[in-house]
Formats: structure tokens, sequence, C-alpha cells
């Protein structure tokens, strides 16, 4: 739904701005995307550590678990997560 109003999966990351509707409207009808082409679609969040990490930390805060103040918060998974959804991932 988020594609068809405009909305990138990106907007957040990338800056990308999303369309501007005075009104938007949806036909009660069922809608489906199918059957996803690949059994798993996701991010390895680890991939680009450390430069995630000291980034996220500077964005979000620190983390919140007493054993891990330097571990990511929900904070920056609400946003991976959201993210994910748009993207039509199953894996993180």
């Amino acid at each position: 739904m988020s594609k068809r109003i405009g909305v990138s999966p990106w907007y957040w990351w990338d800056d990308v701005p999303a369309s501007h509707h005075d009104a938007l409207y949806v036909l009660p009808c069922r809608y489906t995307q199918g059957t996803p082409a690949v059994k798993y679609r996701g991010s390895f969040i680890n991939d680009v550590a450390p430069q995630t990490s000291t980034w996220e930390s500077g964005v979000f805060g620190k983390g919140m678990a007493s054993c891990c103040p330097q571990g990511f918060n929900h904070l920056y998974y609400e946003k991976v997560f959201e993210t994910l959804l748009r993207l039509k991932a199953n894996y993180l």
C-alpha cells in the first residue's frame, strides 16, 4: 500500500521524500502482493559494523540493556523493521 501511495521504502534512510496527497481513497477489495520470489529476503545488520553501530548510538542513543549499553535500541529497530516491511523482507 505504501508504494502505491508514493512512499519509498527508503524514505527515512535515504531522505527520499514521500509524495503529498490531499486525500487518499482505497476501494473495498482484497489487496495482495503474491508469493515471494525468494525464500529469504532481508538484511544482515552486522555486515556493516562498526560503521552502523557507531552511527546508530549517535543518532538513537545508547542501548537499553544493562549488559550491553553500546547495543542497538528499540528506536533503531523501529526504523529497521518498518523498512524491512516496506521491502517485503522476512529475515533480519
